[in-house]
């Protein structure tokens, strides 16, 4: 992929692009330029070595009670909008005592902002006074020390009539509304347009409210776009080409070496970092219902992703951003255990021949071990009913032979089978 700050400035090309690479730049393609820190007197804010976005060694950090304006203008919030998009990468860093703005622009008339409730809640929302107020949340908290991706887009009536908020790429699925949106546009809101405390009350549903910071909070990459209406692909990609893995392998060694992980409400779970072609085996691997990508695939060829019943990855939520192919394999064990009848032990050496039903596949023809016992992987593309047959002719004791049937299911065949002693 592309270095994100860069792809961001080059390809997407955004009005205002604020890269928070120690340095105040606004370098989007609008001709009303505006860098960060316009209030000389009252902002304060450094830029610190902690990345949280691709491509990047810095973040712009505000800390308690502090903030970091921008000046106003037209193609933002001085003028009515038919489009207002706002958004980048935002991280906290403690669990909230006082409602926290992350960012917001206009105030206790119109304003566009986003912000964190108690418990680190997100929320984000537009307020047109007297015409329309529409709020976008989601039911799971900002984690600290976590990076998240917060975009927020208005449109009027000539194309959406909608406010959506993506987290991570994803809709935030909750939506209050006072009024829907009916109008072309989003009225001028010339209040400050602010990173961190507000200097100003917010209308919220036609109450004023007022928010601060009470936890140093982290920014990079923001953009602003008010002329061309992105598309979910669009917002998709400004959200995946910019997410840090929490892991990135190159081989199965390293993949094994995690062990167990569980995910929660991460950007980006895995990176598998190979060009070209490759079979992994995902196994006591689990995510959550907000981790946004399980799996990434950075390479042109076929990655072959295997994964167990212990691994819950979701299909749908693994990515090959550069033209890879994904392919997807369920492997489910099949065990099955060889005892004797009367005495109930196992059988060791008895010889299992094993077929799948439908075409006469021979799956297995080999001894059990000295457990009695055979196991085998199978990949999984449906129900499928198997027959086999259990010999056991060798000394010291013979057992007669025994037919068996199964099914195989999403979480693989256990069989015991007991034998009867040939006198």
């Amino acid at each position: 992929m592309n270095n994100y700050p860069s792809w961001l400035e080059t390809t997407l090309n955004p009005q205002h692009l604020w890269k928070m690479q120690n340095a105040t730049d606004d370098n989007g393609d609008s001709a009303n330029n505006r860098p960060l820190g316009y209030d000389t007197v009252n902002d304060v804010y450094s830029f610190v070595t902690t990345p949280i976005c691709e491509d990047t060694t810095y973040s712009m950090e505000i800390g308690p009670n502090n903030k970091c304006e921008i000046q106003d203008t037209n193609d933002m919030n001085s003028a009515a909008l038919e489009i207002r998009q706002v958004g980048g990468w935002f991280q906290c860093t403690d669990l909230i005592k006082c409602p926290t703005s992350i960012y917001k622009e206009g105030g206790s008339v119109n304003n566009v902002a986003i912000l964190m409730g108690f418990g680190n809640i997100p929320a984000s929302q537009v307020a047109d006074s007297g015409d329309f107020y529409v709020q976008r949340t989601r039911y799971a908290p900002l984690k600290p020390n976590k990076s998240y991706h917060i975009f927020a887009q208005f449109s009027g009536a000539n194309y959406d009539s909608d406010y959506k908020v993506y987290i991570n790429g994803r809709l935030a699925e909750v939506r209050i509304v006072g009024d829907e949106i009916a109008k072309n546009n989003l009225a001028s809101h010339a209040g400050d347009v602010v990173f961190g405390k507000t200097d100003t009350n917010l209308d919220m549903g036609g109450v004023d409210v007022s928010f601060g910071v009470d936890q140093t909070q982290r920014y990079s990459c923001w953009i602003s776009e008010s002329s061309t209406l992105y598309s979910e692909s669009t917002i998709w990609n400004i959200f995946e080409y910019g997410a840090i893995p929490v892991y990135t392998v190159t081989n199965q060694s390293e993949l094994d070496a995690l062990g167990a992980v569980a995910f929660d409400d991460d950007a980006l779970g895995i990176r598998v970092d190979v060009s070209g072609n490759i079979t992994l085996r995902f196994d006591t691997i689990t995510y959550d219902k907000w981790t946004s990508i399980h799996a990434q695939y950075t390479g042109t060829g076929t990655l072959t992703l295997q994964y167990t019943p212990n691994c819950n990855i979701d299909p749908t939520r693994c990515t090959a951003p550069n033209g890879g192919t994904i392919i997807f394999e369920l492997i489910v064990p099949i065990t099955i255990v060889v005892k004797d009848i009367e005495t109930k032990s196992s059988i060791a050496g008895a010889r299992v021949y094993l077929k799948r039903d439908s075409d006469g596949t021979v799956l297995y023809n080999n001894l059990t071990d000295s457990n009695g016992k055979i196991t085998l992987d199978y990949i999984y593309t449906g129900d499928t009913t198997v027959s086999g047959r259990i010999r056991k002719a060798s000394s010291p004791t013979y057992y007669k032979s025994t037919d068996f049937s199964g099914v195989i299911k999403n979480n693989g065949m256990d069989l015991t089978i007991y034998m009867v002693k040939d006198e």
